[in-house]
């Protein structure tokens, strides 16, 4: 959205089980500053959930939960913050044109479906 100027007004995400709500920080990430100017630390859980809404035509959303990781890179040994997925729920992929995606997204939707079965088709066999 943000490469071809569209925004969507609504949070990406918040904080989740801090008191065992919804909707809590202690962070936050959105337009709306986060209570006590909370900021992310690796451990914390964070919902991810960015979508898009065309007023009076549509909407699509997709929420997943998050870990906060660090994943040292070429540059950090300490790494740099970034997400890990906690949900392990398939997409609808008749849901998906992937003439849309290009190839960075389409392989993001591929790698996130082989770790779904990963983790999930030990429980259904």
């Amino acid at each position: 959205l943000w490469s071809i100027g569209l925004d969507y007004s609504h949070g990406t995400g918040h904080g989740v089980g801090h008191f065992l709500n919804v909707h809590e920080g202690p962070h936050g990430i959105g337009v709306v500053a986060a209570p006590h100017n909370a900021t992310i630390h690796e451990h914390m859980i964070v919902s991810n959930e960015p979508g898009f809404y065309l007023e009076g035509e549509f909407g699509i959303r997709i929420e997943n939960l998050d870990l906060i990781v660090a994943r040292p890179t070429a540059h950090s040994a300490d790494g740099f913050l970034t997400l890990q997925s906690l949900t392990m729920a398939p997409l609808c992929r008749d849901l998906i044109d992937v003439n849309l995606l290009n190839s960075h997204e389409r392989a993001w939707v591929d790698q996130y479906h082989d770790a779904v079965r990963r983790v999930l088709q030990p429980a259904l066999a």
